[in-house]
């Protein structure tokens, strides 16, 4: 099921951050879908990184991100 986010407000818009899907507000839907200036689609990922490893290691590992913005410099999903 699609579900779309509001990412700019427009005369009679829902609040900004506002989300709506196909179960409940076809009309808000169908101008998401059509304006997408003003709608984001969500994607909700069905996944979630538990570990990762250093590169070159078979035994160094992690459960959270280090290194900032180089993590994948040093560190690969496991």
């Amino acid at each position: 099921m699609k579900k779309f986010k509001l990412i700019k407000t427009y005369p009679g818009s829902p609040e900004l951050g506002a989300e709506v899907d196909f179960t409940g507000f076809k009309q808000l839907t169908q101008q998401a879908i059509e304006y997408p200036e003003f709608w984001e689609q969500v994607v909700e990922k069905d996944y979630e990184i538990l570990s990762y490893i250093k590169k070159g290691s078979i035994s160094c590992t992690t459960t959270r991100r280090r290194g900032g913005e180089r993590h994948e410099e040093f560190w690969e999903i496991l």
